[in-house]
């Protein structure tokens, strides 16, 4: 895993073509920006590829857990021992 950063750094990454996800999170899942029709969007996407818009709460605003995914980890997410 990388050095964790702030959200602020984690949405530059994002604008970027980066991954991301929080080291909290307790199932695997990162978030990515896609371009739909002309207007960009965050979407988090889950191991299965099932993906959905992702607003941010407070808390992951605040946090300080983000990772950057390393580009030879842009299409895969690690399972965890739940199969998440």
């Amino acid at each position: 895993m990388n050095n964790p950063c702030r959200f602020s750094m984690a949405m530059a990454s994002i604008e970027n073509g980066f991954r991301v996800r929080r080291r909290d999170w307790n199932r695997p899942a990162y978030i990515e920006a896609v371009n739909i029709a002309g207007m960009s969007f965050v979407r988090m996407v889950m191991h299965t590829g099932v993906s959905g818009p992702y607003t941010p709460s407070s808390c992951d605003m605040m946090a300080s857990d983000w990772e950057i995914l390393p580009t030879e980890d842009k299409t895969r997410v690690e399972r965890d021992e739940t199969g998440w």
